[in-house]
Parts: C-alpha cells; structure tokens; sequence
C-alpha cells in the first residue's frame, strides 16, 4: 500500500497538473505491481498452493517406486 502511494505522489511530480495522465497510471498500478510479486514470489506461491491442496485432500501424491 505504502509502494502505491509513494508511486502515486512520484507520478503527481513527474506529470505536474496533468490530470488523465495520472489515472491512467493509477488503473495499471495495481497489475503491474501483482505481476512483480507473483515473479518474484513464484517459488513460494507454488508450494504454498501444493500445501495448501495436500491440506484440503485435493492433491494425492502418488509412489511410484
């Protein structure tokens, strides 16, 4: 939430009383910024989600040995 506003108050200096301009930006800020977690994040989301499914008995893992 903090990055969003200071991102907001950045774009108000960079753009000065151009107003679409800035909500243009602010419809793909919230996009652009889940796209950059889930990268960053993708290894942990996924074993999360497995867990999360083992969890709930939605997952079955199989032994092939």
């Amino acid at each position: 939430m903090l990055l969003g506003i200071g991102m907001g108050n950045f774009v108000v200096e960079l753009v000065g009383d151009r107003k679409g301009v800035i909500y243009a930006l602010c419809i793909f800020a919230p996009p652009v910024m889940a796209l950059w977690v889930i990268v960053k994040y993708r290894k942990w989301i996924f074993k999360y989600v497995l867990w999360v499914l083992r969890r709930k008995g939605l997952l079955q893992i199989v032994n092939e040995k």
